[in-house]
């Protein structure tokens, strides 16, 4: 973490990665669409989360900090 601050998710960013969990693929990548993914990109951390650009938008997946988090979730969160 080489002294980066770290600051607690917010509900939206606990929902993308719910809603990763949720929508992905076999591959693990969930489309974002080209409305969306500007804002997602942006605000959601690119520790837990990457995110490429597609011709319709584009798609993310959780990375392996992600998918801790993501398990941890029920735990964290209720």
């Amino acid at each position: 973490m080489s002294g980066q601050t770290i600051k607690p998710l917010n509900a939206g960013q606990k929902h993308v990665i719910r809603l990763i969990v949720k929508e992905r693929d076999s591959n693990g990548w969930a489309k974002v669409s080209g409305v969306l993914y500007p804002t997602l990109s942006s605000t959601t951390p690119s520790e837990l989360v990457c995110f490429e650009k597609t011709e319709c938008g584009g798609r993310c997946r959780l990375t392996e900090k992600g998918e801790c988090v993501a398990y941890a979730m029920p735990w964290l969160c209720g």
